[in-house]
């Protein structure tokens, strides 16, 4: 089924608004205007960027999970964050050869 010009056109349009919208969630600006990106990404954050959910991140951190999840910082009893160097780390573990 062949989707029309149109279609595509507006289907990019929604996608690069939806991404304009996350990244205006996802980093701050300093003073003189500069976009600061985080180097330490939320679980909500995270997930996004790997395209998992954030429940998913949360039973990968579980000790007794077999899964072992990207590497994760604990600051305090209640904050978690992830650097997107390990984020990136662990995808590339991931990849597999055929079969």
């Amino acid at each position: 089924m062949r989707v029309s010009d149109d279609t595509e056109q507006l289907v990019a349009r929604a996608a690069k608004i939806a991404a304009a919208e996350l990244l205006e969630q996802y980093v701050a600006k300093n003073p003189s205007g500069q976009v600061i990106a985080p180097e330490w990404l939320t679980p909500d954050m995270a997930a996004t960027y790997i395209g998992v959910s954030v429940e998913t991140l949360a039973k990968w951190r579980q000790r007794n999970n077999p899964v072992k999840g990207p590497r994760f910082a604990r600051i305090g009893e209640r904050v978690t964050r992830y650097r997107k160097a390990d984020l990136d780390a662990w995808c590339e573990a991931q990849l597999q050869s055929k079969e």
